[in-house]
């Protein structure tokens, strides 16, 4: 979704920020009295590999959106209560460059509301090991038991990263009242963004009771996500147990105003979250044991995205580029975006099966398409044909043209299997970005399995319609 990775396209309305009152503070808690020496504190984490934690998040965020149809913008209201819970253990230390987690998540739920209808998106029961690694210039996460769709990563890769809120602390002594900066590096992955242009947020230690220091924070935030600009208004406050060295409760209030992007509606929402962190003895989901039988490191493979088609006729895996901006019952639209830059977009639309004695020669797949794109078309430039690793059969035939004078690149691919299942896909590409493009369609097409047996039953994992009671 968004600014949020998790919750930013669609999010619930809630009030200005109001914290807890155990942390809440005021400005005359930042300041000493006249003649006392305020000591200093070290503001620390000890966090250290394999250490498990119980982490529980209540996510509030809501306002509207903005969406362009038919040259016009609509605004909607939307709003998303979120619960989650799970076990973390840390994989690595705090001096190394990439920091890597893994949990299980025993609570992932939300209902997510947009103007009069809405989802409750889940995560699967097979899909709750989850990897959370975290790059210098990103964050991904991921399950080692098989792909996650793109709605289950939406729903747990929240903003308040459990994993990287150690980054909020000074990382040395500090006393009442003295403020810090919170790097860039550190703001953009915990608010959700892509990039920061510009942060003036600072942190605060507020009081210390009881070996519990209270610190505060606030601050302004522009920045990008998919290529377009946002601006957000960040308040919160955290506990830092002084024994313990760690934070273990986290409150955050962001306002952001974005514009509509590619993939992304225009957003102008308030959220809200309250996160806990506590000590966790063990996590048998987390043992060396059960560890051994996964593969926790990040690859190309196990990064991608799986989709399935709403009626089911196919199903395929994609890069994490690719945004799906339309899933109707016989057509999935994406479009590639790299650093918010349109690439490409992507129509697969699940065709009439035939009789695999008469399936589509090549020879009418060129009329088709020659038909099909009218005077837009100019010249056939590529042709070919193969079998994939399903026994699907593969048409490729790539034509260019030009529309309003601009050059255009189509790359049309049909798929059959042997039972006369079929489905086409449509690749626009502009001359100029064909170089961008390389090969990504042909990945995509690689990993589109057309069924050969009759559809499975409805999963857990899509996300399940919200019925609004009749008034």
């Amino acid at each position: 979704m968004t600014c949020f990775r998790g919750f930013a396209t669609l999010l619930i309305l809630c009030p200005a920020l109001v914290l807890a009152p155990s942390i809440a503070l005021s400005q005359s808690a930042l300041e000493q009295p006249a003649g006392e020496a305020s000591p200093s504190y070290d503001l620390s984490a000890s966090d250290l590999p394999d250490q498990i934690t119980q982490v529980a998040c209540e996510l509030e965020v809501g306002g509207d959106l903005s969406l362009r149809s038919d040259g016009k913008v609509r605004t909607l209201p939307t709003s998303v209560v979120a619960g989650i819970r799970y076990a973390e253990r840390v994989l690595t230390g705090p001096e190394s460059d990439v920091q890597r987690s893994v949990r299980y998540y025993e609570k992932a739920q939300a209902t997510i509301k947009v103007d009069k209808g809405g989802v409750q998106p889940t995560l699967g029961d097979d899909r709750r090991l989850i990897v959370v690694d975290a790059q210098p210039d990103r964050t991904t996460m991921f399950s080692p038991q098989g792909l996650l769709t793109r709605d289950e990563v939406d729903l747990i890769d929240i903003v308040g990263n459990s994993l990287l809120v150690g980054g909020l602390l000074p990382g040395r002594p500090v006393a009442v009242g003295e403020k810090w900066d919170i790097p860039q590096t550190v703001l953009a992955p915990l608010v959700g963004l892509e990039a920061v242009a510009h942060s003036d947020v600072r942190a605060a230690l507020g009081r210390v009771e009881d070996d519990q220091a209270t610190v505060i924070l606030g601050g302004r935030v522009d920045g990008a996500v998919s290529g377009v600009s946002g601006e957000l208004e960040v308040k919160g406050a955290y506990r830092f147990d002084l024994t313990a060295r760690r934070i273990t409760h986290l409150e955050l209030a962001i306002q952001e105003k974005r514009g509509i992007s590619h993939v992304g509606p225009g957003l102008d929402i308030t959220a809200k979250l309250k996160m806990t962190i506590e000590p966790l003895a063990n996590a048998e989901q987390l043992t060396d044991e059960r560890l051994a039988q996964w593969d926790l490191e990040p690859t190309p493979e196990n990064l991608r995205l799986a989709h399935q088609a709403r009626k089911k006729q196919f199903d395929f895996s994609y890069h994490r580029d690719w945004y799906i901006t339309s899933d109707e019952p016989e057509m999935v639209v994406l479009r590639l975006v790299r650093r918010g830059e349109l690439i490409a977009q992507c129509n697969l639309s699940a065709l009439p099966e035939q009789s695999p004695e008469k399936l589509t020669t090549m020879e009418q797949f060129q009329k088709d398409i020659r038909f099909a794109l009218g005077e837009r078309f100019g010249q056939f430039a590529e042709v070919g044909e193969w079998t994939d690793e399903h026994g699907q059969r593969v048409f490729r035939v790539v034509a260019v043209g030009q529309v309003e004078e601009l050059p255009i690149q189509w790359h049309y691919y049909l798929i059959a299997n042997r039972t006369g299942r079929r489905v086409a896909a449509a690749f626009t590409v502009e001359t100029s970005l064909a170089e961008q493009l390389g090969d990504a369609d042909r990945q995509l097409i690689d990993a589109i399995a057309l069924p050969t047996e009759a559809p499975p039953a409805e999963t857990a994992s899509r996300p399940t319609p919200v019925r609004n009671s009749p008034k």
